[in-house]
């Protein structure tokens, strides 16, 4: 929903406390270094009105009186390992493990998923994150069964875009210097803002209508009405062939964008030696294949031109993007239970994994 660098100031409190998250994750600091701009967040994040529920992941030699702060403040304070306990390491999965207990214990217990948790074993996971494991192990696979390498999963929703990416993502060029600290394998980005129903109207702030009318063919006023009828009947199915193109038109943006941002940059930096190029984020540009999946892509009779935007066939280099994937499809939804499988039978999941998807 929102992040935040350095000190927190009192305008960004404010805008914690109107979007009113469920769980706030605080970092900073690497172990040992510094201890003042954690401290002083936990502070902020103390007179906050919204937030109850606050992940700390920063600097172990702190964590303890951050801890204090927030629960004198009435907060729940819960301690995991450092995101980043030494310059240039990340050390991500005990945070996202936490986040996932946190959400299983805590947002989802009023919908009767703790009835449900003794029925399956305790086998129970977020969607995204279900997608997430099923990702890596396409891509790692297991002992004795290869994996499919690098890949990128595209997943549509009415409220989201999520991309996820298994690469190192380092640079593919001779001449790049990479900057910044080195991004986990497993990448994954929620872009709010792209959604197919209740994030409409914010996918055509973003994208821009004329846009969307260049691509689908639809006039701009037919757009702008179609958009706000989903947003507001957000179980709609489309039924005619010009709300199918408006749909494509809306999903194939969602998906340029949600990859764009996902992506990592080039930068050409200029030195008394002349140009140098430096790599921010993750370079993409070599990944063999990417997965659709989400309602709009499994459904479409030609998924295939959804997914034409994950793809960038132009020169230019300033956004690392995939040139010439291989595009697959999701076809029966098999992803997010293919990640809780492989939470107990690993080789089973990449086994029905690998059957299920299907090239476009």
């Amino acid at each position: 929903m929102g992040v935040y660098a350095h000190q927190l100031t009192r305008i960004e409190i404010e805008e914690i406390e109107a979007s009113c998250p469920d769980i706030i994750l605080l970092a900073g600091g690497t172990d040992g270094g510094n201890r003042d701009t954690i401290i002083h967040n936990a502070h902020m994040l103390a007179e906050a009105k919204c937030g109850e529920t606050v992940i700390i992941a920063g600097n172990k030699s702190a964590a303890e009186e951050v801890k204090d702060i927030l629960v004198r403040a009435g907060k729940d304070a819960i301690i995991t390992k450092n995101v980043l306990p030494e310059l240039n390491k990340l050390n991500v999965e005990p945070a996202r493990e936490t986040i996932r207990n946190t959400f299983l214990e805590k947002i989802v217990e009023a919908k009767g998923l703790k009835r449900a948790e003794s029925y399956i074993q305790g086998v129970l996971m977020p969607t995204p994150a279900a997608v997430l494991e099923a990702g890596k192990l396409l891509s790692k696979g297991t002992e004795g069964e290869p994996g499919w390498g690098d890949l990128i999963i595209v997943d549509i929703g009415g409220a989201t875009t999520d991309i996820h990416s298994m690469s190192d993502g380092f640079p593919t060029k001779s001449g790049v210097t990479y900057k910044g600290i080195p991004e986990p394998f497993a990448k994954r980005t929620v872009e709010g803002d792209l959604g197919m129903r209740v994030s409409a109207r914010s996918l055509l702030e973003s994208v821009s209508i004329g846009k969307l009318a260049s691509q689908s063919g639809v006039t701009e006023l037919a757009i702008a009405s179609y958009i706000e009828w989903v947003r507001q009947n957000i179980d709609y199915l489309p039924e005619t062939e010009e709300q199918w193109k408006i749909e494509t038109a809306m999903a194939r943006a969602a998906t340029e964008l949600a990859v764009e941002r996902h992506s990592g940059t080039l930068e050409t930096m200029w030195t008394p030696m002349g140009a140098v190029y430096v790599q921010h984020g993750k370079d993409l540009t070599s990944t063999p294949c990417v997965i659709g999946t989400g309602g709009v892509i499994v459904n479409h009779a030609k998924p295939g031109d959804i997914l034409l935007g994950v793809s960038d066939k132009s020169d230019q280099t300033t956004i690392l993007k995939p040139k010439n994937p291989k595009l697959m499809l999701d076809k029966d939804y098999i992803l997010g239970a293919a990640g809780l499988l492989a939470e107990v039978n690993p080789k089973a999941a990449l086994g029905l994994l690998k059957k299920q998807l299907v090239e476009i």
